[in-house]
């Protein structure tokens, strides 16, 4: 089971798309809950992504979000979401039909792939905000 970080250590990094209007709004409802969602938000257009993701970095608009959580570990694509699934209503749910049913767990992975590659088209675009933020 996906626990939130201890008191103390550092908050895990979600890496969302910057230029995507749907992923910026996501980034703004889950920081109105920081106790709920205790994650650093970094947009993938900095330069504290790229140092992040290393090698793994291309430029511009990423085809996933990603999470780097405090010991290193990246999770990406829909998975980069499970701590916050946790934090919701009828969360722990959720996640033992994820641990334990493979077809879920392959539709979901679908479905985010299918958003996530039409979500300019159906949300728009923002103006490319890439600031230099510092490494955490």
């Amino acid at each position: 089971m996906i626990d939130p970080a201890p008191y103390g250590q550092p908050p895990s990094i979600l890496l969302y798309d910057g230029e995507c209007r749907l992923c910026v709004l996501v980034k703004e409802e889950l920081e109105r809950h920081p106790h709920r969602f205790p994650f650093q938000f970094v947009s993938y257009q900095s330069e504290v992504a790229s140092t992040l993701l290393g090698a793994s970095y291309q430029p511009g608009r990423p085809q996933e979000a990603y999470l780097v959580e405090p010991n290193g570990t990246i999770r990406q694509g829909v998975e980069a979401f499970l701590p916050c699934v946790q934090a919701c209503p009828g969360g722990r749910i959720w996640l033992l039909i994820w641990n334990k049913v493979g077809i879920v767990r392959s539709l979901i992975r679908a479905l985010y792939r299918w958003v996530a590659a039409h979500r300019y088209r159906w949300f728009g675009a923002l103006p490319s905000t890439e600031t230099k933020q510092e490494i955490p």
